[in-house]
């Protein structure tokens, strides 16, 4: 962490948000899709909690999360409650942006996220998501963890994490050919594969050598990050 303005050199979270705040029309209405509480809002940087916040850019901010924690998050004009494989309670073709971040990792049904994306999602319309690729070390890592143990593990690399931010994971929409299947020829697919800083193992200087040597000698397309931009035909 680079003490100069309180975020990260080269900060992905602020690259990120710059980007979907580079694609949102004017009064944009996005859906934060698994919203959460609003974890973010707790982060020590206040710029990147600036970044994130996308009220500035939203004609109106819709929240929904399965998790009934959704209701107290305070960044949001309106929050529902969902249930998976349901549609969501979205006027169909009112979205002109869907958030979803690292949520992907976390979808059981990739038929029934397109498909609602697909439903809502205005022509023109953006699905926006940063999740682990499925073939990237966090992914491989999550999945040798049984989910029940996750937050142990992640306790001890990541101490600040709270237990009801950690949620089981499934990656069957965590790579390109997966997303371009679910998603097929209605959408452009804009994804990446993305570097992340080398700070997921926490305080594991065993983690952080890894890291660096997956990098050295991964190709680009075996990243651990995707960054998920859909733009709909």
């Amino acid at each position: 962490m680079n003490a100069v303005g309180g975020f990260e050199t080269n900060d992905l979270t602020i690259d990120f948000f710059e980007r979907v705040r580079a694609i949102a029309p004017d009064k944009a209405d996005i859906v934060d899709f698994g919203a959460g509480r609003g974890q973010w809002l707790e982060d020590h940087s206040p710029r990147r909690r600036e970044i994130h916040d996308l009220r500035d850019v939203a004609g109106r901010l819709v929240g929904v999360d399965v998790d009934p924690v959704v209701m107290t998050n305070p960044s949001l004009d309106e929050a529902f409650v969902i249930e998976a494989g349901q549609p969501l309670p979205i006027t169909s073709g009112w979205a002109d942006i869907v958030v979803a971040d690292w949520v992907i990792e976390h979808i059981d049904d990739p038929a029934w996220f397109a498909g609602e994306c697909g439903r809502i999602v205005k022509p023109g319309g953006w699905v926006c998501g940063r999740t682990p690729a499925k073939a990237g070390y966090i992914a491989l890592g999550a999945r040798v963890v049984p989910n029940g143990r996750h937050f142990r593990v992640l306790r001890r690399l990541q101490p600040g994490r709270k237990n009801e931010d950690v949620f089981p994971t499934r990656y069957k929409l965590n790579s390109l050919a997966a997303i371009s299947a679910a998603f097929g020829d209605e959408w452009e697919n804009l994804t990446f594969p993305v570097w992340p800083n080398l700070d997921y193992g926490g305080s594991s200087v065993v983690l952080e050598r890894a890291q660096r040597v997956w990098k050295a000698v991964a190709p680009d397309r075996l990243a651990p990050v995707l960054w998920v931009f859909l733009r709909r035909r």
